[in-house]
């Protein structure tokens, strides 16, 4: 079963043609270099991968190809090779100012958010892929980012996928998958790395000799049917500062709010999940969404020690997808117990905590007692 994915970014989640003819000709423009025609642009794309292969086999360094790559470009064309590194530079910052997805895949990275843990794994700088991850706001969905820059090796050595397995506590191979389009850096580093390996090819492409693609997908949202079966199929509402979830799988309603100093969960109803649409604010839904079973709660808003309760042991089965926070100390039972019998705004949990507090109390009654 897979549990983890690791994403390729330029070429799968992002349209890196799009981003590179949009940076090369607006740079062209800044140079004052005159028109970069689109013949040129297809010759620099193939200069491009060439360079990026050659890096993949460790026949120069990220910084040599990222200069030569323009040079032979550039001396092709009769333009001063000289200027090379500063337009390398410069086109670092600019890829990231054209976004365009593949696929969607903003929203299909956010349906598999907290069902399966996703990381990125590029070859891509950190000045270029910062900026198109935050640009993206695929950054913030990912459990993780690594780059081939600063772990100081590239996919597909083995080393590579060394330190990320290292950085996230992977013991089983079988449980991750990389995807990518690139067949010399994603699926080639996934065979490396003894972990499975799905192609993403949108034109169909035969699989070559001498590669191991255990997975091919034309259409990113494919990929959900290649994981865990039992992923849950879920169908989301938002608006500022809360986030509600129905879980087709499960057959169940959760909500999400959040604040300055506050974050909480809930179990809703049909009816509470109706009732929602999507841009309210958080003002509109505050009563709407707090009518449901609270299942738990953080504080951390500077009046005193954070804290975290817990209402239900199960919140994080029940709210897979959610970003949850945690900042201080949780409560003990005990304490949780008294408040829900306390409040009337916790009511909603009084019959499952007294079950839980009679579970409590009889196992501690069978347990045998320490000698002194």
């Amino acid at each position: 079963m897979i549990k983890t994915v690791l994403w390729d970014v330029d070429g799968t989640l992002l349209d890196f043609n799009a981003a590179e003819r949009a940076a090369i000709k607006t740079l062209f423009e800044e140079f004052g270099l005159g028109e970069c025609t689109d013949e040129m642009i297809a010759r620099y794309s193939e200069i491009n991968v060439e360079f990026w292969q050659r890096l993949e086999r460790n026949e120069l360094t990220k910084a040599e190809a990222l200069v030569a790559r323009f040079e032979r470009f550039f001396g092709e064309y009769g333009v001063d090779t000289s200027i090379a590194a500063e337009f390398n530079e410069r086109y670092q910052l600019t890829l990231g100012d054209t976004i365009v997805y593949r696929d969607d895949s903003l929203n299909v990275v956010k349906s598999l958010k907290g069902r399966v843990r996703q990381y990125v794994v590029s070859n891509g700088t950190v000045a270029a892929q910062t900026k198109k991850l935050e640009r993206s706001k695929l950054g913030e969905l990912m459990d993780g980012v690594f780059l081939s820059e600063e772990l100081g090796v590239e996919k597909p050595n083995p080393g590579f996928f060394e330190k990320v397995f290292a950085a996230i506590g992977a013991e089983d191979p079988s449980e991750i998958m990389i995807v990518g389009d690139s067949l010399t850096s994603d699926i080639r580093g996934g065979m490396n790395a003894g972990i499975a390996t799905c192609w993403y090819d949108p034109e169909n492409k035969p699989v070559p000799e001498g590669f191991r693609v255990d997975h091919t997908i034309s259409d990113l949202h494919e990929l959900e049917g290649l994981l865990d079966p039992a992923l849950h199929k879920l169908h989301f509402k938002e608006g500022c500062g809360w986030k509600a979830c129905y879980d087709e799988t499960a057959g169940t309603y959760t909500a999400e709010r959040g604040g300055i100093g506050a974050y909480h969960l809930y179990e809703i109803t049909e009816e509470i999940f109706e009732l929602l649409e999507d841009g309210m604010d958080d003002r509109e839904t505050y009563k709407i969404i707090g009518e449901g079973r609270h299942l738990y709660m953080d504080v951390n808003d500077r009046c005193g020690p954070p804290y975290t309760v817990v209402f239900d042991d199960d919140y994080e089965k029940l709210c897979p997808w959610a970003n949850i926070i945690s900042s201080g100390k949780v409560w003990p039972d005990v304490l949780t117990d008294a408040a829900v019998e306390l409040f009337a705004s916790e009511k909603n949990n009084r019959e499952q905590r007294r079950r839980r507090r009679e579970a409590r109390e009889a196992r501690e009654k069978k347990a045998p007692e320490k000698e002194p």
